[in-house]
């Protein structure tokens, strides 16, 4: 939700310049929304110079400015008007409508972010006045992950190779990113019996998912048949990330008892895990762990010579994953895409997969 800050137009200031309005003409809005989109994910555009930021994730909305990376001599967003924007959103002494919790929404509501400028290769052209110098690069995306950001548009122009490792280490903690430490399960369970599977996560991340994506633990055959599911009743988007980026992340425990049904016949099975889609057995998220990974039928992803024959280009996967790890076997991971495709392999990468864990034997 966008609405106009009211500094005076010549002034300096996060957010948008002055359209006359008030703390009080806006608030019917932001009722609106809240009473139209109870559930719904809210951020309100902030600003230095209006109460309304705090009034309005005093309501549940999380935030976001424009022009991250803004670093102008004289005013700039990054060493001015972002903090003035912070302070003043919990000040008791000049906010009308302040939040004193201001500094712990991102637990409920996300922090967006969208850079200045037209890509980050103007960031990088030293002809240009506004050039960042590569600290300056470093201390913007570390800003925003010390604000515990979800997003952050940076334009859809490609990336200069200088900032190639700033961004691969900015988009691994750049909101959620759950990974599976440790897991200890029954190796051998009676026919009718009950699979039990203690394990142990972490979100590496700096912000929490804003709806729960069930952690779900399902049972494959080696021919991808799936067998049976078991939904737990964890809940991912109580899985905060450390306080401070740098930090070490909570350990979340979680216990689960897996009823194995009569139609579970004797034999050995895959143990797979995913978050998946509400309601469904849909893998939603990439988890942080090296294992195989299979679609949501449980097919491995290989590439049979029916596909081959199909005119498709064969690739390896990127960012050299060409094989992921399952204990000390590799297994190689291929993926296919047309010529129109390959801008966005990365993309794709990132759509949810189920995670294979370990076998067990019904006995």
């Amino acid at each position: 939700m966008d609405l106009s800050g009211y500094a005076a137009k010549t002034s300096n200031s996060v957010g948008l310049v002055d359209n006359g309005y008030t703390l009080h003409n806006l608030e019917p809005y932001i009722a609106a929304l809240v009473h139209a989109f109870p559930h719904t994910p809210k951020t309100m555009l902030g600003t230095d110079k209006g109460d309304f930021l705090s009034y309005a994730t005093n309501r549940g909305f999380g935030w976001r400015v424009d022009c991250l990376g803004d670093w102008s001599k004289g005013w700039s967003e990054m060493e001015d008007g972002y903090p003035g924007l912070i302070a003043h959103a919990s000040d008791i002494q000049t906010n009308t409508a302040p939040d004193v919790l201001f500094d712990q929404r991102w637990k409920k509501s996300a922090v967006d972010f969208e850079i200045c400028q037209d890509s980050l290769q103007d960031w990088s052209n030293i002809k240009n006045p506004l050039h960042l110098t590569y600290d300056q690069v470093q201390q913007t995306f570390d800003f925003a992950l010390k604000e515990h950001a979800s997003l952050i548009d940076a334009k859809s122009h490609q990336i200069p190779n200088i900032y190639q490792p700033l961004l691969t280490a900015f988009l691994n903690k750049l909101g959620y990113r759950y990974q599976l430490n440790e897991v200890d399960y029954s190796r051998n369970i009676p026919k009718n019996g009950t699979l039990t599977i203690n394990s142990q996560w972490q979100n590496l991340g700096v912000a929490p998912s804003y709806i729960n994506y069930p952690v779900t633990w399902r049972l494959r055959t080696a021919n991808g048949s799936i067998i049976a599911y078991h939904t737990s009743n964890a809940k991912v988007e109580n899985w905060f990330p450390a306080a401070d980026y740098e930090d070490q992340s909570p350990i979340y425990k979680v216990s689960d008892h897996f009823q194995l049904g009569n139609q579970i016949s004797k034999g050995q099975y895959f143990l797979d895990v995913g978050l998946v889609e509400k309601g469904t057995y849909n893998a939603k998220v990439l988890l942080a762990n090296d294992t195989k990974m299979t679609t949501d039928t449980g097919q491995s992803y290989t590439i049979n010579n029916n596909v081959i024959k199909n005119n498709n280009s064969i690739v390896s996967y990127v960012d050299n994953n060409d094989y992921l790890y399952n204990g000390n076997v590799k297994y190689p991971l291929l993926f296919f895409f047309d010529k129109h495709s390959e801008q966005y392999i990365k993309q794709q990468n990132n759509i949810g997969r189920w995670n294979e864990i370990a076998t067990i034997n019904v006995i």
